[in-house]
């Protein structure tokens, strides 16, 4: 629902709450918004192209960065467990906020989103908390609820024909 009445600097269109300057609605209802605006369109995501990315990694081959001085990325599962949230480790393969394809472009799932904005950011912690509906998996991933069907399909076709299937069936017991 949307106000019709004169902007007011300072003051959200909907609630009356403070602002900052310029802008139309409070953050509150900013989000909300945008959760509500992905939620019904989807918003596409963005595939950086493999030429742009090799421009890029010449560039910075030129200009190295600095050396970090702050925390070492996780290796495993149990370095990064109980870390900072939103994970902070966008190249990590399980973070949700982009995928690398094997051919090396770059697929950001939520191009209008920043990361510090996405509620969860590791597919390991929505792992951890078990089971999880079609219709909340494809929200996580930014896809349609089919194709999260179809990903569930290809998945468990790969565990079914895993040699490692005899060990898992002996876990799950």
């Amino acid at each position: 629902m949307h106000r019709t009445a004169d902007r007011v600097d300072g003051v959200c269109l909907n609630c009356s709450s403070h602002v900052e300057p310029g802008k139309n609605y409070c953050r509150h209802h900013i989000e909300y918004y945008r959760a509500r605006s992905i939620r019904k369109h989807g918003s596409r995501a963005v595939t950086v192209p493999r030429r742009e990315l090799e421009r890029l990694n010449r560039l910075e081959r030129l200009n190295p960065p600095a050396p970090e001085t702050g925390p070492r990325r996780p290796k495993v599962r149990r370095d990064c467990q109980y870390g900072q949230r939103p994970c902070p480790w966008v190249s990590c393969k399980h973070h949700l906020y982009l995928d690398v394809s094997s051919n090396g472009s770059i697929k950001f799932n939520f191009p209008d989103v920043e990361v510090h904005e996405l509620g969860v950011t590791c597919a390991l912690d929505v792992a951890d908390r078990g089971g999880a509906k079609l219709e909340q998996v494809a929200a996580l991933l930014n896809v349609t609820r089919e194709r999260a069907r179809q990903l569930q399909e290809i998945a468990c076709s790969k565990i079914m024909q895993s040699r490692h299937l005899p060990v898992l069936r002996e876990h799950s017991q």
